[in-house]
């Protein structure tokens, strides 16, 4: 058992009691500095030289490119900003760093935000990114690659968190080549990040939309009330115990169904909804939403027999549109990108994944409160993000 849990590390001094890093480091708990006029926040990696004699950090020659860059935007690095490291000791070469050691340190990042509350914060680079994202976000991270230059909203510290290269990156001796692209690419991000100081997160961040969860006839009474009034728009999403219907004892466990964005619906899938699905999904009067439809398209054809008509929306597929990155276009990474909701699958998961095409998952011991709700959200979700996506794109 560990010694400390994740909200006592996140409090301040046990992450530096178990780390102890700064008992042999050059140049130990180096604290913040700048004035933060503009409420923005740069989040470095790790310190690469010692404090000057007047006790200001001295970020090494590589960091002079941010200080220079954010001064064409006309913002001043030690008067507008706040300046602090993911990992506030000094080592001797940065072997020493590794991911539990920013985890043990992000006790002193957060509580520097809560005590200055910035409305931006720039991380960059990797560290900085798992010493922030990384409390909210802990399976199928990925590259940073997969997150730079992203806008996200988050609630809990009420500012925008906007990943960027690490301008340690970009910092090139004379004999080496310079990548005149991703320094333009990096400034660009740097003054997104900078317009953000001044705008507030949405209301609604990181707000989870209502559920409706039916069983017995009130799932009929449900469907029946689609097919009278016919919304405009339809998302739909199923939970199954496998992923290819073709399976032997491949089965529907449940359905979430969502018409506006305020609310998700889901139920118990039997027999019993076939008729009343099957008329449903043949209405060319409603737009079908999905992601990755072709999941629920296939299903729909196997189990219930019918086409789904008029498919009018993918958000899996416009995400790859708006941006084509690996680990980009799920759902869970756009619900968090564009509405500050962390991870909601992370506990379902372990029940609704299998390890290879051809096998079960344990989608049977999930409970079932916890597998509805689970769907319903994906459903809202899926329709929330749509509308968002068509007025972008459409």
């Amino acid at each position: 058992m560990p010694l400390f849990n994740e909200e006592q590390l996140d409090t301040g001094g046990a992450g530096c009691y178990m780390c102890r890093l700064w008992r042999y480091c050059k140049s130990p708990k180096i604290a913040p500095q700048g004035y933060m006029e503009k409420k923005i926040l740069v989040l470095l990696d790790s310190p690469t030289s010692l404090q000057d004699k007047k006790g200001k950090i001295d970020v090494g020659d590589e960091y002079k490119l941010l200080e220079e860059a954010l001064h064409e935007e006309g913002i001043n690095i030690w008067e507008d900003c706040r300046v602090m490291f993911a990992a506030c000791c000094r080592t001797r070469n940065g072997s020493e760093l590794t991911e539990k050691t920013i985890d043990l340190c992000r006790s002193n990042v957060w509580t520097e935000i809560r005590n200055s509350k910035p409305n931006v914060i720039i991380l960059c680079g990797n560290l900085p990114l798992i010493s922030v994202i990384g409390k909210q976000w802990k399976r199928d991270r990925g590259e940073f690659s997969a997150w730079v230059g992203l806008s996200i909203p988050d609630k809990n510290l009420n500012a925008w968190l906007v990943p960027v290269y690490n301008p340690a990156e970009l910092a090139v001796k004379s004999d080496q080549y310079k990548d005149i692209s991703k320094e333009i690419e990096w400034k660009r991000q740097l003054k997104k990040a900078i317009k953000l100081s001044n705008k507030k997160i949405p209301a609604d961040t990181g707000v989870l939309p209502n559920t409706d969860l039916l069983f017995g006839d009130d799932r009929i009474r449900y469907l029946k009330l689609i097919l009278g009034t016919k919304p405009k728009y339809l998302a739909f999403d199923y939970e199954t115990n496998c992923l290819k219907p073709q399976l032997n004892k491949s089965r529907i466990y449940s359905i979430g169904i969502a018409t506006d964005s305020k609310t998700g619906v889901a139920m118990p899938f039997d027999d019993s909804l076939r008729p009343y699905l099957c008329k449903l999904f043949g209405m060319r009067e409603i737009g079908k939403i999905a992601s990755n439809m072709k999941f629920e398209d296939i299903w729909t054809r196997t189990k219930l027999g019918v086409p789904v008509k008029n498919w009018v929306h993918d958000t899996m597929l416009f995400a790859h549109v708006e941006d084509n990155r690996s680990l980009y276009s799920g759902l869970k990474k756009q619900v968090f990108v564009h509405f500050g909701v962390p991870d909601y699958a992370e506990t379902a998961d372990r029940y609704l994944h299998s390890s290879s095409l051809k096998q079960l998952n344990t989608i049977h011991e999930m409970n079932e409160t916890d597998l509805l709700t689970y769907n319903a959200l994906d459903a809202v979700f899926e329709y929330k993000l749509a509308m968002l996506q068509r007025k972008a794109f459409v």
